[in-house]
């Protein structure tokens, strides 16, 4: 093989690794800014490792040239942000298409800025991108999220076709060594944006990042630049096996198809993309590759969307830690999606019900949001009962602008996550107000020991709220904190901190499972009697309202207390005729669920079908935005969406109960969104 056929399989094999980032982008958790971030710290350590070995010099570096690489570099990881950021939210196909028509724009932008004239085959390009890139935006049908998928696609695109322009002040350094500057430029300035994701990198991710630094960004560039030595004169026809490989991936690998609109739209694109370069030289090859890409758009098969079912996922925890919780809540959708094909579905549409296993665990969750952030017949994902899997997987469903609800999940960070992730339950802020009111008007300790788990976000987030809020409440009790993670209990040394602190009262924010784990420990050493307080975590289990009779082991002592947070004030009406009409659906309720749980998300989901019976849209983003601010009512009252996604209930009966007994009830208003002032007897 000649040194021209040799540039050209080495610039085919480039960008096809190019255009197979999205195997990497598509699925992982992480933010497409952290993805960045990672790409282009690989990039600066692999590529300055390069120039190390090879004894590259830095004295071509100028001034003028340090800028322009600095400002190629903006471009740069802003046009991958937001190229990134379009793949998680429409089909990749139309992503990559809209986004090499970008250069498209930078001839109409050279038109009016630099004055330069415009060749008619470049005007035709322009124009027909134009009008493919506004069919598609106003599509009726077409999603919202699928819409700014595109738009950020275009602007990656404008960003892309303007970097040539941008880098004319590079030329006098080696690639390698503009390369470095890039991208070490690029990770510089968005570690501020990246460094809350280094908790969420597992062996997964890791591979994933590596495999994108390497793979699919130093390799290609390696392979483009060693094609261009070969021969500086490639055809600019070669970089379309780039687009043309994203557009395999996202049909025959992540199996997305296109609609009829977005085939056509598709097709228009890609003309105009290669217009310029067969207008002067129609040959028949050139004839061959653009009918091959004509047919290509339409190999997809397209059926009727309004035909298609609605499908709602409930993802739990079904074979891992206290399975009941995933299956009362699909329990209550499957008694939701029933009651609604019954009466001929939603718009049309009949809804199917699809459970996912997390076993509590984020990385079997990732896995399974991949399947539904895929689903262009996704409704809605309901499930996800633990804060430690929430919170993520809320994460993603943001980026994605998918609907996520979690019913349980209460760590105060998923109410920060914006646009349309939800928490039916109250956050911490609430649950810690309460055990401090209950800490100091029933307790009265002296001495409070507080015992965390720093690797469950519910009991971390649970635990440091709760210690705020009693540090301000009170300056008389001391306490004391010990810190432990799940896998690893020193409990040697916790024995030792309970021997030398002597606490009155010790508060366990953490799931059911660790904490009978914990007590049993407790009970052997001797520190039965104490007084010992817990939150929602050591919840009902079939039918047994405690801890005690977890794995038919039952701790000694009688001073061990939770809050069980669902009971209402009284049985009223409302929630009379909630509870039949579930009833009605599912049988006979058993007793551990009877007081309402598993009834709240099907009142949410009653409350969601009436927003889109009333706005004609299944829109994920739209039903998002009608959401917050909204009201119905629940066995617990009014319940009203915040502006940030969390849940306010206008009364709410806590009771305290030990080994099934209920103790006390303490009714607390729950609108003040502030925790100030909650709690009162």
């Amino acid at each position: 093989m000649n040194s021209k056929g040799k540039a050209y399989l080495i610039a085919f094999i480039a960008f096809i690794l190019f255009g197979s980032t999205s195997l990497v982008v598509k699925p992982s958790i992480l933010t497409s800014v952290d993805l960045v971030f990672y790409r282009m710290a690989i990039t600066a350590i692999t590529t300055f490792s390069f120039l190390v070995i090879n004894k590259q010099s830095f004295k071509n570096l100028t001034p003028m040239s340090l800028l322009s690489s600095i400002a190629t570099s903006a471009a740069i990881f802003l046009n991958m942000v937001c190229l990134f950021s379009s793949f998680k939210l429409a089909p990749v196909s139309m992503c990559v298409a809209i986004f090499y028509s970008g250069p498209i724009f930078t001839i109409i932008i050279r038109r009016f800025v630099f004055r330069t004239q415009i060749h008619r085959a470049n005007a035709i390009s322009s124009l027909i991108s134009i009008v493919a890139i506004l069919l598609l935006l106003t599509q009726p049908t077409a999603a919202s999220s699928n819409q700014l998928g595109y738009l950020l696609a275009l602007l990656g695109g404008i960003l892309f076709g303007l970097i040539p322009i941008i880098e004319q002040g590079t030329k006098v350094l080696s690639p390698s060594l503009s390369l470095f500057i890039q991208s070490l430029f690029a990770a510089f300035c968005l570690i501020p944006f990246s460094v809350n994701s280094f908790a969420l990198i597992n062996i997964s991710e890791l591979t994933g990042i590596i495999v994108l630094g390497v793979l699919f960004t130093l390799t290609p560039f390696l392979l483009w630049w060693r094609a261009l030595r070969l021969n500086h004169e490639l055809s600019p026809f070669v970089s379309y096996v780039d687009p043309l490989t994203a557009v395999l991936i996202s049909l025959f690998v992540m199996n997305e198809p296109l609609s009829l609109k977005q085939e056509i739209s598709a097709v228009m694109l890609g003309i105009a993309a290669i217009f310029p370069l067969i207008e002067k030289r129609f040959s028949m090859i050139f004839k061959k590759r653009l009918a091959f890409l004509i047919v290509f758009f339409f190999i997809s098969q397209v059926q009727a969307a309004n035909k298609e079912p609605l499908h709602i996922y409930v993802p739990g925890s079904y074979t891992g830690i206290m399975p009941f919780l995933a299956k009362g809540i699909s329990l209550a959708v499957i008694a939701f999606a029933k009651e609604t094909n019954e009466h001929g579905g939603l718009l049309g549409r009949n809804i199917e019900v699809i459970s996912q296993d997390d076993k509590a665990q984020v990385v079997v969750a990732a896995k399974n949001a991949q399947v539904a952030l895929a689903d262009r017949n996704h409704l809605l994902t309901i499930g996800h009962s633990f804060s430690s899997v929430a919170l993520p997987i809320g994460r993603m469903y943001q980026e994605s602008g998918k609907l996520f609800v979690t019913p349980n999940a209460t760590n105060v960070e998923i109410s920060k996550l914006k646009g349309t992730v939800f928490q039916l339950s109250w956050n911490d802020d609430f649950q810690a107000a309460m055990l401090v009111n209950i800490v100091t008007s029933r307790f009265k300790p002296r001495k409070v020991l507080v015992l965390t788990n720093r690797s469950d976000p519910y009991s971390d987030g649970l635990s440091t709220t709760f210690l705020k809020i009693l540090k301000i409440k009170t300056k008389i009790i001391e306490i004391q904190q010990y810190d432990y993670l799940s896998d690893r209990i020193d409990f040697g040394q916790l024995f030792n901190s309970m021997r030398s602190f002597e606490p009155d009262l010790v508060f366990i924010p953490d799931l059911k499972p660790r904490v009978a784990e914990i007590l049993r420990a407790l009970n052997e050493q001797g520190f039965g009697q104490l007084t010992y307080l817990g939150a929602d975590g050591w919840g009902p289990t079939d039918g047994r309202p405690d801890i005690f009779f977890l794995e038919g082991k039952k701790p000694q002592g009688n001073n061990y207390y939770y809050i069980h947070r669902w009971h209402p004030k009284m049985v009223t009406q409302k929630k009379s005729v909630l509870t039949k009409r579930f009833e009605k659906l599912t049988g006979k309720l058993p007793s551990y669920i009877s007081d309402g749980p598993d009834i709240l998300p099907y009142a949410f989901l009653i409350h969601l079908r009436s927003l889109i019976e009333k706005y004609q849209t299944v829109d994920n983003l739209l039903l998002s935005k009608k959401l917050r601010g909204s009201s119905y009512i629940d066995t617990t009252g009014k319940v009203t969406f915040e502006n940030d996604g969390s849940t306010s209930r206008n009364m709410v009966l806590l009771e305290l109960m030990t080994k099934g007994l209920r103790l006390d009830s303490l009714v607390s208003p729950t609108t003040i969104t502030s925790w100030k002032g909650y709690a009162t007897r």
